[in-house]
């Protein structure tokens, strides 16, 4: 059973689910590259896992966040953003841009 959210929640959710994507894909280029540096600069490889590690911490807590507010686990909000994906598919839409609504 997928827990109903109001459509304001569903679009915060939906929102901060793809800025956290966006997130960790720059934090994990960022971290690649800071532990490329370190490493070829001679400088101990675990000081840029331990960043890189504190750096992906960093960028899901805007996450972590809105599903406390909301509720929600983390289980829960992957229910509920695949059923919406699925929602929005067989209607037709792509996820985040209805423009019915405009």
């Amino acid at each position: 059973m997928v827990r109903i959210l109001r459509q304001d929640e569903l679009d915060r959710l939906i929102r901060s689910h793809r800025n956290s994507k966006v997130s960790l894909w720059v934090t994990s280029i960022v971290a690649l590259g800071v532990y490329i540096g370190l490493v070829a600069a001679g400088g101990p490889p675990m000081i840029g896992l331990v960043l890189g590690v504190v750096a992906a911490l960093l960028a899901v807590s805007p996450q972590r966040r809105l599903l406390k507010e909301l509720g929600l686990t983390t289980v829960e909000a992957k229910r509920i953003l695949a059923a919406e994906r699925e929602r929005r598919a067989g209607s037709g839409k792509s996820l985040g841009h209805d423009r019915s609504q405009s």
